[in-house]
Protein backbone atom coordinates (compact mmCIF):
# COMPACT_ATOMS: atom_id res chain seq x y z
CA UNK A 1 0.00 0.00 0.00
CA UNK A 2 1.37 3.39 -1.18
CA UNK A 3 1.81 6.43 1.24
CA UNK A 4 -1.12 8.76 0.11
CA UNK A 5 -3.51 5.77 0.50
CA UNK A 6 -2.34 4.79 4.06
CA UNK A 7 -2.83 7.83 4.84
CA UNK A 8 -6.45 8.65 3.33
CA UNK A 9 -7.34 5.44 5.06
CA UNK A 10 -6.01 6.60 8.43
CA UNK A 11 -8.35 9.95 7.84
CA UNK A 12 -11.35 8.07 7.05
CA UNK A 13 -10.53 5.94 10.67
CA UNK A 14 -9.98 9.01 12.69
CA UNK A 15 -13.04 11.03 11.18
CA UNK A 16 -15.16 8.06 11.93
CA UNK A 17 -13.79 7.63 15.68
CA UNK A 18 -14.12 11.13 15.92
CA UNK A 19 -17.68 11.06 14.89
CA UNK A 20 -18.47 7.98 17.33
CA UNK A 21 -17.26 9.64 19.83
CA UNK A 22 -19.19 12.98 19.69
CA UNK A 23 -22.47 10.22 19.49
CA UNK A 24 -20.91 8.88 22.83
CA UNK A 25 -19.97 5.44 21.08
CA UNK A 26 -17.10 3.34 20.85
CA UNK A 27 -16.06 2.07 16.82
CA UNK A 28 -18.09 1.56 14.24
CA UNK A 29 -19.56 -1.44 13.25
CA UNK A 30 -21.12 -2.58 9.91
CA UNK A 31 -24.74 -2.16 10.04
CA UNK A 32 -28.23 -2.36 8.52
CA UNK A 33 -30.79 -0.11 9.48
CA UNK A 34 -33.69 -1.57 10.49
CA UNK A 35 -37.20 -0.05 8.76
CA UNK A 36 -39.38 -0.21 11.25
CA UNK A 37 -36.77 2.48 13.56
CA UNK A 38 -39.44 5.29 14.82
CA UNK A 39 -38.71 8.53 13.51
CA UNK A 40 -41.08 10.60 15.37
CA UNK A 41 -39.15 13.91 17.26
CA UNK A 42 -36.14 13.11 14.94
CA UNK A 43 -34.98 16.62 12.89
CA UNK A 44 -35.73 16.43 9.24
CA UNK A 45 -33.01 15.56 7.38
CA UNK A 46 -31.07 14.24 10.94
CA UNK A 47 -31.55 10.80 11.04
CA UNK A 48 -28.46 10.24 12.91
CA UNK A 49 -30.35 12.03 15.99
CA UNK A 50 -32.97 8.77 16.33
CA UNK A 51 -32.22 7.15 19.19
CA UNK A 52 -34.01 4.62 18.64
CA UNK A 53 -31.20 3.63 16.49
CA UNK A 54 -27.86 1.62 17.86
CA UNK A 55 -24.82 4.42 18.22
CA UNK A 56 -23.30 2.75 15.42
CA UNK A 57 -25.81 3.06 13.37
CA UNK A 58 -26.57 6.63 14.09
CA UNK A 59 -22.56 7.41 13.30
CA UNK A 60 -22.66 5.63 10.15
CA UNK A 61 -25.35 7.62 8.72
CA UNK A 62 -23.81 10.68 9.96
CA UNK A 63 -20.76 9.66 8.60
CA UNK A 64 -22.73 8.85 4.87
CA UNK A 65 -24.24 11.86 5.08
CA UNK A 66 -21.06 13.68 5.08
CA UNK A 67 -17.94 14.41 2.41
CA UNK A 68 -14.35 14.11 3.28
CA UNK A 69 -13.82 17.22 4.22
CA UNK A 70 -16.99 17.54 6.56
CA UNK A 71 -15.38 14.58 8.56
CA UNK A 72 -11.65 16.55 8.57
CA UNK A 73 -13.36 19.06 10.21
CA UNK A 74 -13.90 16.81 13.28
CA UNK A 75 -9.69 15.99 13.15
CA UNK A 76 -8.92 20.21 13.85
CA UNK A 77 -9.81 21.82 17.43
CA UNK A 78 -11.36 24.92 16.40
CA UNK A 79 -13.09 23.50 13.31
CA UNK A 80 -14.66 20.55 15.31
CA UNK A 81 -15.21 22.80 18.51
CA UNK A 82 -17.24 25.46 16.30
CA UNK A 83 -19.27 23.45 13.18
CA UNK A 84 -21.13 26.12 11.80
CA UNK A 85 -17.74 28.56 11.09
CA UNK A 86 -16.06 28.29 7.97
CA UNK A 87 -13.16 30.15 7.97
CA UNK A 88 -10.40 29.47 9.82
CA UNK A 89 -6.85 31.15 10.34
CA UNK A 90 -7.44 31.19 6.32
CA UNK A 91 -8.50 27.82 5.39
CA UNK A 92 -11.64 27.60 4.19
CA UNK A 93 -13.76 24.67 5.23
CA UNK A 94 -17.39 23.64 3.95
CA UNK A 95 -19.49 23.88 6.90
CA UNK A 96 -20.51 20.40 8.71
CA UNK A 97 -24.40 18.85 8.22
CA UNK A 98 -27.33 19.82 9.72
CA UNK A 99 -27.59 18.11 13.49
CA UNK A 100 -23.95 17.85 13.65
CA UNK A 101 -22.68 16.57 17.07
CA UNK A 102 -20.09 19.05 18.47
CA UNK A 103 -16.67 17.53 19.68
CA UNK A 104 -15.54 19.86 21.48
CA UNK A 105 -10.70 19.06 22.36
CA UNK A 106 -9.25 20.09 24.68
CA UNK A 107 -5.88 20.45 25.79
CA UNK A 108 -3.99 19.29 27.50
CA UNK A 109 -1.45 16.53 28.70
CA UNK A 110 -1.54 17.17 32.34
CA UNK A 111 -4.56 18.84 32.80
CA UNK A 112 -7.95 19.99 31.47
CA UNK A 113 -6.89 23.71 30.01
CA UNK A 114 -9.11 26.36 29.94
CA UNK A 115 -11.70 24.78 32.47
CA UNK A 116 -12.33 27.13 36.08
CA UNK A 117 -11.29 24.48 38.81
CA UNK A 118 -9.95 21.80 36.81
CA UNK A 119 -7.35 19.45 38.64
CA UNK A 120 -3.99 20.38 37.70
CA UNK A 121 -1.97 17.33 37.93
CA UNK A 122 1.64 16.91 38.25
CA UNK A 123 3.97 17.00 35.26
CA UNK A 124 3.97 14.42 32.88
CA UNK A 125 7.64 13.98 33.45
CA UNK A 126 6.79 13.24 36.93
CA UNK A 127 4.64 10.81 36.75
CA UNK A 128 7.61 9.29 34.12
CA UNK A 129 9.40 8.91 37.54
CA UNK A 130 6.75 7.22 38.61
CA UNK A 131 7.11 4.10 36.71
CA UNK A 132 3.57 2.98 37.77
CA UNK A 133 1.04 2.22 35.21
CA UNK A 134 -1.72 2.38 37.42
CA UNK A 135 -0.97 5.72 38.44
CA UNK A 136 -1.52 6.50 34.96
CA UNK A 137 -4.11 4.78 34.40
CA UNK A 138 -5.90 6.81 37.54
CA UNK A 139 -4.68 9.93 36.54
CA UNK A 140 -6.19 9.38 32.63
CA UNK A 141 -9.35 8.36 34.64
CA UNK A 142 -9.68 11.52 36.79
CA UNK A 143 -8.61 13.40 33.98
CA UNK A 144 -11.19 12.83 31.34
CA UNK A 145 -13.93 12.81 34.07
CA UNK A 146 -13.19 16.59 34.51
CA UNK A 147 -13.11 16.86 30.39
CA UNK A 148 -16.89 15.48 30.03
CA UNK A 149 -17.94 17.00 33.36
CA UNK A 150 -16.93 20.72 31.22
CA UNK A 151 -18.71 19.52 28.17
CA UNK A 152 -15.61 18.38 26.44
CA UNK A 153 -15.36 14.77 25.06
CA UNK A 154 -11.17 14.53 23.73
CA UNK A 155 -8.11 15.37 24.85
CA UNK A 156 -5.18 16.23 23.44
CA UNK A 157 -2.97 14.07 25.46
CA UNK A 158 -0.59 12.15 26.64
CA UNK A 159 2.20 13.18 24.48
CA UNK A 160 4.97 11.53 24.14
CA UNK A 161 8.78 12.37 22.48
CA UNK A 162 12.33 11.55 22.85
CA UNK A 163 12.86 14.74 25.18
CA UNK A 164 16.72 14.88 23.86
CA UNK A 165 17.34 18.22 25.25
CA UNK A 166 16.29 19.53 28.27
CA UNK A 167 16.05 23.35 26.30
CA UNK A 168 12.68 22.34 24.82
CA UNK A 169 10.68 24.37 27.17
CA UNK A 170 7.69 22.12 26.99
CA UNK A 171 9.64 18.57 27.87
CA UNK A 172 7.92 18.50 31.19
CA UNK A 173 4.53 18.07 29.11
CA UNK A 174 5.60 14.72 27.97
CA UNK A 175 6.98 11.18 29.28
CA UNK A 176 10.42 10.99 29.15
CA UNK A 177 13.16 9.51 26.80
CA UNK A 178 12.84 6.15 27.61
CA UNK A 179 10.35 4.99 24.80
CA UNK A 180 9.28 1.75 26.58
CA UNK A 181 8.42 3.09 29.54
CA UNK A 182 6.20 6.58 27.67
CA UNK A 183 4.64 3.84 25.63
CA UNK A 184 3.79 1.91 28.33
CA UNK A 185 2.36 4.97 30.56
CA UNK A 186 1.02 7.04 27.75
CA UNK A 187 -0.81 3.27 26.83
CA UNK A 188 -1.93 3.30 30.38
CA UNK A 189 -2.95 6.99 30.66
CA UNK A 190 -5.16 6.43 27.38
CA UNK A 191 -7.04 3.37 28.24
CA UNK A 192 -8.05 5.43 32.33
CA UNK A 193 -9.13 7.93 29.58
CA UNK A 194 -11.17 6.35 27.49
CA UNK A 195 -12.43 3.18 29.41
CA UNK A 196 -12.14 4.12 32.94
CA UNK A 197 -15.34 6.13 32.76
CA UNK A 198 -18.30 4.02 31.71
CA UNK A 199 -20.93 6.47 30.68
CA UNK A 200 -18.63 9.22 30.03
CA UNK A 201 -17.34 9.17 26.47
CA UNK A 202 -13.84 10.86 25.85
CA UNK A 203 -11.48 10.14 23.35
CA UNK A 204 -8.03 10.90 24.01
CA UNK A 205 -5.02 12.13 21.07
CA UNK A 206 -1.70 11.06 21.55
CA UNK A 207 0.23 13.72 20.19
CA UNK A 208 3.80 15.13 19.18
CA UNK A 209 5.35 11.77 18.52
CA UNK A 210 5.53 12.05 14.82
CA UNK A 211 8.13 14.95 13.54
CA UNK A 212 7.99 17.29 16.78
CA UNK A 213 11.51 15.73 18.08
CA UNK A 214 14.22 18.56 18.92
Amino acid sequence: MNLGRWRQQRRYRLAAAAAALALGLGPLPATVLPASASTAGVPAGCPWMNTRLSPGQRATLLLNASTLDQKLRWLDEQAANTPAQTTFGGVTYPAQVPCTPTVVYTDGPDYVRLTSGATIFPAQLALAASWSTRLAYAKGRAEAAEAFRAGKNAILGPGVFSSRTPLDGRTPEFLGEDPLLSGDLAAADINGMQTGNPGMPVLAVLKHYVANEQ
